[in-house]
């Protein structure tokens, strides 16, 4: 009664009757209530804090767990706690997703805002079975993932011995100098938006928003650049600086604060890549006819169009651009087959895809077969923007389709530059960048963590993520360079990695073949072999 009283008199309306995101009654109701718990947990924490000074208050939340976890977590919650707690069940959350847990965990810092983030790391391998001990391999695998990614394991829920406990705190401590203070060193920034996913993802939300989003991490991790998602209230706060290129995918509703601030970052020399309905919506999820952000992209909405579900896809064909030129697009076209409905010379991808009309001064770096625009391009004064019209980020979520992560990747570099720091290396292979500060200046900590399985990265039968029994050593990886360092050593350890000119200013380290779970510490140079930047970092954004 007490609610629904105060949601009559603050809303003038009854509390809806559905549960459906579908409902915009119940959209309007989230709202209100998630204002509601994010009052009441600020009344609540700074009332804890006058009884006892100095105490840090930590509450479990499932941001990122699974796309309705906005009924009892609102993002905002996580930033007014001294720390979130994410109850992440590696077992059952996102099974056959080796990403999940890298999404839910990213998708949670991003929510705090900057405070401490602590991850779940269940010992169980199972839901019900709590008396079965996972190998030493899976739980390690789960904390180093956890540390790679700037949280702090949280061991629970599973039998387990004191020898596990002691075993896993004593590689965390050799890892402890090269965790405390780090940060994320900024490069690419993809919106993960809550009001998107509620107001436009509304009663599909992975179909509709969360796996556009996923494809470009899934991408963009796999081509080893520094990435990072940023939620809706780092966007409209601004916190953008440090970073060389910001993605939006299929961000349909965006504030007119979060506008401002994509066009702020722009203006600053920050390259832009949006997708699909990317400010398409108005402020309660409605796909319109007018892109919010239509000037600074260089488009004008004509038409939503799907292609599903398989065979059906849209054909994309290169044209004379940067981004359809080379190897993995000559390798991916389509040659043969016409009579099956193939394009000649195109490739086809699935999903949701946007018509659009470019102004003059955009250029087509993909079109549909019938030569109209699919993926355009904006450059000027050296600050470049590319949207595409098909979803391509869901696209390869879905389907894996190499030449889709190669237009990501090689999107990523033509609007951001290169970063200061890469790794190659092989699609299993994650890397995490940090920068880290020491009494000698600002160093880079790169995290590099093996994904490779005895199972591959498929799910087993019963939907649950294999578990790890043995390690696959990975071997031809490497890291480059693009700014002046002193020392690289590899950690835990200390062994020296010798480096190679490259020319231009970069450098070049060859790794050894590497285990679960190591990092590259790259120290400052000496003052007397410090030289320029990067040119993202030059341009200050």
């Amino acid at each position: 009664p007490h609610c629904a009283a105060a949601y009559r008199r603050e809303a003038g309306s009854d509390l809806p009757t559905s549960g459906s995101p579908d409902d915009a009654g119940f959209r309007r109701y989230t709202l209100w209530w998630a204002g509601k718990m994010e009052d009441h947990a600020r009344r609540l924490v700074a009332a804890l804090h006058a009884a006892r000074p100095g105490i840090a208050l930590f509450a479990n939340t499932s941001v990122g767990r699974s796309p309705d976890y906005w009924r009892h977590s609102p993002q905002r919650l996580s930033a007014i706690l001294d720390g979130p707690s994410l109850e992440q069940f590696w077992h059952v959350d996102r099974p056959g997703d080796p990403l999940g847990p890298t999404f839910a965990i990213g998708m949670q810092r991003s929510a705090a805002a900057g405070k401490p983030v602590e991850v779940f790391v269940p010992l169980l391998p199972h839901m019900v079975d709590a008396t079965t001990r996972l190998p030493w391999v899976e739980t390690a695998a789960r904390t180093y993932t956890v540390l790679a990614h700037g949280a702090a394991p949280q061991l629970t829920y599973g039998a387990a011995t004191t020898e596990t406990f002691v075993r896993l705190m004593r590689e965390i401590r050799r890892r402890e100098p090269f965790l405390r203070g780090a940060v994320p060193l900024r490069y690419a920034a993809i919106l993960c938006s809550e009001r998107t996913l509620i107001r436009a993802g509304r009663g599909q939300p992975e179909k509709e928003y969360l796996d556009e989003v996923r494809g470009w991490l899934r991408a963009l991790t796999e081509a080893h650049l520094p990435v990072q998602l940023v939620s809706d209230a780092q966007l409209e706060e601004d916190d953008l600086r440090g970073y060389a290129v910001l993605v939006l995918p299929a961000a349909a509703v965006l504030s007119e604060s979060a506008r401002r601030n994509v066009e702020r970052f722009v203006k600053r020399g920050g390259g832009l890549l949006a997708t699909s309905v990317t400010s398409l919506a108005s402020s309660e999820g409605d796909l319109g006819e007018s892109f919010a952000l239509g000037d600074l992209l260089g488009i004008r909405y004509v038409e939503r169009r799907r292609a599903e579900p398989l065979p059906a896809f849209v054909a994309i064909k290169p044209a004379s651009h940067p981004l359809a030129r080379g190897e993995w697009v000559d390798g991916s076209v389509w040659r043969q087959w016409i009579a099956l409905g193939h394009q000649i010379g195109a490739v086809g991808l699935p999903g949701r895809y946007l018509l659009i009309e470019a102004a003059p001064s955009t250029a087509a770096a993909w079109t549909y077969a019938d030569g109209k625009p699919a993926v355009v391009c904006t450059e000027q004064s050296g600050v470049k923007t590319v949207y595409f019209g098909p979803e391509v980020g869901a696209a390869y979520y879905r389907f894996s389709y190499p030449y889709l992560r190669r237009l990501m990747e090689h999107a990523a570099l033509w609007a951001g530059g290169d970063p200061p720091v890469r790794v190659r290396g092989s699609l299993a292979l994650q890397a995490t960048y940090w920068r880290q500060s020491t009494s000698t200046g600002s160093r880079i900590v790169v995290h590099l963590l093996n994904e490779a399985t005895s199972y591959g990265r498929a799910s087993l039968p019963n939907g649950a993520l294999p578990i790890r029994e043995e390690i696959l050593p990975i071997s031809g990886a490497s890291i480059e360079l693009r700014q002046a360092a002193g020392k690289l050593r590899l950690e835990p350890g200390g062994a020296v990695l010798p480096m190679k000119t490259l020319g231009s200013g970069a450098s070049a380290a060859a790794l050894p073949p590497l285990g679960l779970h190591q990092m590259v510490v790259i120290e400052p140079p000496t003052r007397a072999a410090a030289g320029p930047s990067s040119p993202a970092r030059r341009a200050g954004r």
